[in-house]
């Protein structure tokens, strides 16, 4: 089940946002309940199709570094992301999450966008005719379809730290 996480006045937002420290804080809609990774003890929220997260972006940032995994070895494709703001997509990473392995996945972001932001994670396939105002096709991962384990959640990235640098 998505966590739902209602809009209200927070505290001022952070510029990292590690799942299992200040998570609750700064994501909004669009995320699965914490986990642990078994291999490593990583902690982690899945997102489902589209997430909401808010962050500070320090004046000169250049870049959003997400540590991310997904379920790309179990299902033959590499997990694609898209970041938007406003409902205008700002870059797409076709391979975000290459394999199953963890990794850090860089989203650049324009140099006007500073101060506390509202973002939104989208996985995302692009055909290449899209406009950044448009969306692509939802990726989304299945866990029964795979290992026939009785979990239907619709997954899209697994998150567990986001940083704003």
């Amino acid at each position: 089940m998505i966590a739902r996480q209602p809009r209200r006045s927070l505290a001022p937002s952070a510029s990292l946002i590690v799942m299992g420290a200040n998570d609750l804080a700064h994501c909004l809609s669009g995320w699965h309940v914490r986990e642990t990774d078994k291999r490593n003890g990583v902690c982690y929220r899945w997102t489902g199709a589209e997430a909401e997260f808010r962050i500070f972006v320090e004046q000169g940032s250049r870049a959003l570094s997400l540590m991310v995994s997904g379920a790309a070895t179990l299902t033959g494709q590499p997990v694609p992301l898209s970041l938007y703001s406003g409902g205008r997509r700002l870059v797409h990473l076709r391979e975000a999450a290459p394999a199953d392995n963890w990794t850090i996945a860089e989203l650049p972001l324009d140099p006007s966008h500073y101060g506390e932001q509202i973002y939104t994670l989208r996985v995302e396939t692009l055909r290449g005719t899209e406009s950044p105002g448009s969306r692509g096709v939802a990726q989304l991962f299945v866990p029964d379809l795979y290992l026939h384990n009785g979990d239907f959640r619709e997954l899209g990235i697994m998150v567990a730290s986001i940083r704003a640098a």
